[in-house]
Protein backbone atom coordinates (compact mmCIF):
# COMPACT_ATOMS: atom_id res chain seq x y z
CA UNK A 1 0.00 0.00 0.00
CA UNK A 2 1.38 3.40 -1.01
CA UNK A 3 1.66 5.99 1.73
CA UNK A 4 0.65 9.56 1.18
CA UNK A 5 3.46 11.68 -0.29
CA UNK A 6 5.39 8.74 -1.77
CA UNK A 7 5.88 8.39 -5.50
CA UNK A 8 4.95 4.98 -6.93
CA UNK A 9 7.97 3.03 -8.24
CA UNK A 10 6.60 2.85 -11.76
CA UNK A 11 6.46 6.65 -12.07
CA UNK A 12 10.22 6.94 -11.44
CA UNK A 13 11.09 4.67 -14.36
CA UNK A 14 12.19 6.26 -17.61
CA UNK A 15 9.95 5.59 -20.57
CA UNK A 16 11.87 4.34 -23.58
CA UNK A 17 10.29 4.53 -27.00
CA UNK A 18 10.93 1.88 -29.63
CA UNK A 19 11.88 4.52 -32.22
CA UNK A 20 14.71 5.68 -29.94
CA UNK A 21 16.29 2.22 -29.71
CA UNK A 22 15.06 0.56 -32.88
CA UNK A 23 18.41 -0.60 -34.22
CA UNK A 24 19.74 -2.07 -30.95
CA UNK A 25 16.37 -3.76 -30.38
CA UNK A 26 16.37 -5.32 -33.85
CA UNK A 27 19.96 -6.52 -33.45
CA UNK A 28 19.30 -8.12 -30.05
CA UNK A 29 18.94 -11.70 -31.34
CA UNK A 30 21.78 -11.29 -33.83
CA UNK A 31 24.44 -10.49 -31.22
CA UNK A 32 25.46 -14.09 -30.53
CA UNK A 33 26.10 -15.08 -34.15
CA UNK A 34 29.49 -15.45 -35.83
CA UNK A 35 28.45 -12.75 -38.29
CA UNK A 36 27.92 -10.30 -35.44
CA UNK A 37 31.32 -11.19 -33.98
CA UNK A 38 32.92 -10.57 -37.37
CA UNK A 39 31.21 -7.20 -37.78
CA UNK A 40 32.15 -6.15 -34.24
CA UNK A 41 35.79 -7.27 -34.51
CA UNK A 42 37.07 -3.79 -35.44
CA UNK A 43 35.44 -2.28 -32.36
CA UNK A 44 36.87 -5.06 -30.18
CA UNK A 45 40.31 -4.44 -31.67
CA UNK A 46 40.00 -0.74 -30.85
CA UNK A 47 38.90 -1.46 -27.28
CA UNK A 48 41.85 -3.78 -26.75
CA UNK A 49 44.32 -1.15 -27.97
CA UNK A 50 42.68 1.82 -26.23
CA UNK A 51 43.40 1.08 -22.57
CA UNK A 52 42.39 4.57 -21.39
CA UNK A 53 39.20 4.49 -23.54
CA UNK A 54 39.92 7.96 -24.97
CA UNK A 55 39.55 6.79 -28.57
CA UNK A 56 36.46 4.73 -27.78
CA UNK A 57 34.80 7.68 -26.06
CA UNK A 58 35.79 9.97 -28.92
CA UNK A 59 34.34 7.61 -31.52
CA UNK A 60 31.08 7.16 -29.59
CA UNK A 61 30.72 10.93 -29.27
CA UNK A 62 31.52 11.36 -32.97
CA UNK A 63 28.72 8.93 -33.85
CA UNK A 64 26.34 10.52 -31.32
CA UNK A 65 26.95 13.82 -33.12
CA UNK A 66 26.17 12.22 -36.51
CA UNK A 67 29.83 12.31 -37.57
CA UNK A 68 29.88 16.12 -37.36
CA UNK A 69 33.42 17.26 -36.55
CA UNK A 70 32.38 20.66 -35.23
CA UNK A 71 29.70 19.31 -32.89
CA UNK A 72 32.00 16.54 -31.68
CA UNK A 73 34.80 18.97 -30.82
CA UNK A 74 32.32 21.10 -28.86
CA UNK A 75 31.03 18.10 -26.94
CA UNK A 76 34.53 16.85 -26.13
CA UNK A 77 36.00 20.34 -25.55
CA UNK A 78 38.91 19.60 -27.89
CA UNK A 79 40.44 21.25 -30.97
CA UNK A 80 39.43 20.02 -34.43
CA UNK A 81 42.98 18.84 -35.11
CA UNK A 82 42.88 16.75 -31.93
CA UNK A 83 39.69 15.08 -33.14
CA UNK A 84 41.18 14.43 -36.55
CA UNK A 85 44.27 12.91 -34.93
CA UNK A 86 42.15 10.64 -32.74
CA UNK A 87 40.07 9.50 -35.71
CA UNK A 88 43.27 8.76 -37.63
CA UNK A 89 44.43 6.67 -34.66
CA UNK A 90 41.11 4.77 -34.80
CA UNK A 91 41.74 4.14 -38.49
CA UNK A 92 45.29 2.92 -37.94
CA UNK A 93 44.27 0.56 -35.12
CA UNK A 94 41.21 -0.88 -36.88
CA UNK A 95 42.55 -0.81 -40.46
CA UNK A 96 39.32 0.92 -41.50
CA UNK A 97 38.64 4.21 -43.28
CA UNK A 98 36.35 6.37 -41.13
CA UNK A 99 35.16 8.16 -44.30
CA UNK A 100 33.74 4.98 -45.82
CA UNK A 101 30.19 4.06 -44.92
CA UNK A 102 31.04 0.36 -44.64
CA UNK A 103 33.73 1.13 -42.07
CA UNK A 104 31.45 3.41 -40.08
CA UNK A 105 28.76 0.71 -40.05
CA UNK A 106 31.22 -1.88 -38.75
CA UNK A 107 32.39 0.37 -35.94
CA UNK A 108 28.88 1.51 -35.06
CA UNK A 109 27.64 -2.07 -35.06
CA UNK A 110 30.44 -3.00 -32.69
CA UNK A 111 29.40 -0.25 -30.31
CA UNK A 112 25.73 -1.28 -30.45
CA UNK A 113 26.46 -4.93 -29.75
CA UNK A 114 28.84 -4.09 -26.91
CA UNK A 115 26.16 -2.64 -24.64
Amino acid sequence: MQQLGQTPAYSRQKTIFYDEVKLPALLQGFQESWQAAELASAWQKLKAADTRRVLCHTLKTYFDQNCDLSQTTKMLHIHTNTLRYRLQRVESITDLNINRLESVIQLYFGILTDL
